[in-house]
This record gives C-alpha cells, structure tokens and sequence, in this order.
C-alpha cells in the first residue's frame, strides 16, 4: 500500500520510498513518475483534487484506456485516452472523457480492496462486498453507476482472480470457505 500526499501531486512527481522488493525470483524498483497532468483550469472548489491524495491505494489497475486507484471507499479513474490527468479538464461542461472519482452510495464506507476488470465490467471488492462499475452507454463521469452486486464475506487477504469469462473469490459462509 502506498500513501499519495497532496505535496507529492504538487510538484508534479509521485514517489514513493519503496526499497527494492522481492517477490519469489522477480525483483522490482517502485521510481518516481514525473509525468502527471497538472490541474489547468479552476481551484480547489470547483475542481478538486482526485480523492486518492493524503489517502492509502490499495489497488492500481487499467480499465478502459484508463487508469484506476482504489482509495478507502473511492473508485478514481484518469481521463480516457490519458493515464496522467485525474482532473477535471474544463469548467463549462462534464466531457464523457474526464476522469471518474465515484463512492458506492450503498457500501457505506468499507474500503475498497481489490479491482478486478471484466469485459465491459470492473469488479470491485470490499472486506464483504461486491460492487459492479457499471454505466448507461459509454463510460463517463455522467453515466457511472456503483451499486451493491453482492454481499459474502470475502477473505482479506486472498485477490480475486478471473477464470474464463467469471470472477472468483473465496468468501466466509457460516464457518465454511467457498
């Protein structure tokens, strides 16, 4: 898990102070990325800062052409097409392309853990919640829907994974594992 800073967005860098990690036999560096959009057009009020800042991620993935955290109770999504801006790009409108920073109304604010990307679905995963991201017709800040899927008492720490065309995930079930 990682913890962006609003400093960290501020000078244009997002680093981390990971020390070199080991996972089996695959190594791996975590190096700043110097590349992120800046906010260009409004303020803090009237374009706020993606909800990831000051925040824990506790999931990164790609959906849709574009990039996603997991952060606490939030879905955030960049903007379509570019993975670098998590800001709004305009003041006059909602273009169907800007980035997406959505809470499931009906999670009551459980921390997201896992993102799963499923065809046209994103499969999202509390401590004992399911949630589908979901919209009517193209994906975009307008249409973006949350609702509840499913209520199981998923194991914390075992990642869904996707099987053919499905999701699995062990779940608690009245002293059993399924």
């Amino acid at each position: 898990r990682i913890t962006v800073t609003s400093d960290m967005m501020a000078d244009g860098t997002f680093t981390t102070n990971w020390p070199t990690a080991t996972l089996g036999s695959v190594c791996f560096d975590a190096r700043p990325y110097d590349s992120w959009d800046q906010r260009v057009v409004g303020d803090d009020d009237t374009n706020e800062p993606p909800s990831f800042l000051d925040s824990t991620i506790s999931d990164i993935f790609f959906w849709q052409g574009r990039l996603g955290f997991l952060s606490e109770d939030n879905i955030i999504l960049s903007e379509a097409g570019n993975a670098d801006n998590f800001f709004r790009t305009t003041q006059l409108s909602v273009p169907d392309n800007d980035r997406i920073d959505v809470a499931s109304t009906e999670n009551q604010g459980k921390s997201l853990r896992y993102a799963v990307p499923l065809d046209e679905r994103l499969m999202v995963f509390s401590d004992d919640t399911q949630i589908v991201l979901t919209s009517n017709g193209i994906l975009s800040p307008s249409t973006v829907e949350a609702p509840v899927a499913s209520n199981y008492e998923g194991l914390k720490n075992a990642p869904p994974i996707v099987f053919g065309k499905s999701v699995l995930f062990p779940y608690k079930n009245h002293g059993y594992v399924g």
